[in-house]
Formats: C-alpha cells, structure tokens, sequence
C-alpha cells in the first residue's frame, strides 16, 4: 500500500513540474502546442464522424478490412495531422494569440 501512495506522490510531482516547464516555455511554442492538440481532437472528431455515419460507405470498408486496425490508424492519423497542421497555420497567419 505504501508503494502505491509513494507512486502517486511521485505522479504528482512530475506532473507539476511538466506543468511548470511547460509554461516557462516561450509563449509562440505553448501556442502552437495549443493549436495543434485543439486541430488533432477536431480531426478527430470529424474523422470518427465519417465513420460512425458510413459516409460513402467509408465506415463499412474500413470495418470489413482484414486489416481494419492499421486502415483505421493511418485514416485518424492522417485527419488528426492535416487538422492540426492547418490550425497552426491558421494560427500564424492570423497571429492569435
């Protein structure tokens, strides 16, 4: 029990000082960072979206694959970086800050 508690307390302590130089960081690379995990989670969720509603019969010649897992990782992989690349850019173009 007590090497649980000791594993927590580590967790923690590592997580607070990811947190902390995370925001030591300079404030373009924390916003591209940002840009990015917000435009990978919105391709990804368009891209399970197409496959949920079988858009062109994607969902069932995804699912009906023999290789179905690596189909479906380079499909999500390749929405989420296109999705994320294209929030960076927009990011830079526009300087959002």
């Amino acid at each position: 029990m007590l090497s649980i508690e000791l594993l927590i307390a580590r967790t923690e302590r590592r997580m607070q000082s990811l947190f902390r130089r995370y925001m030591r960081a300079p404030r373009l690379l924390r916003l591209f960072f940002e840009q990015a995990l917000t435009g990978a989670a919105v391709g990804l969720f368009v891209a399970g979206v197409l496959v949920a509603q079988d858009i062109g019969g994607l969902g069932t010649l995804i699912l009906g694959s023999d290789i179905w897992l690596t189909a479906s990782l380079l499909y999500f992989f390749t929405f989420a970086l296109t999705f994320a690349a294209a929030m960076i850019a927009t990011a830079m173009l526009l300087n959002i800050e």
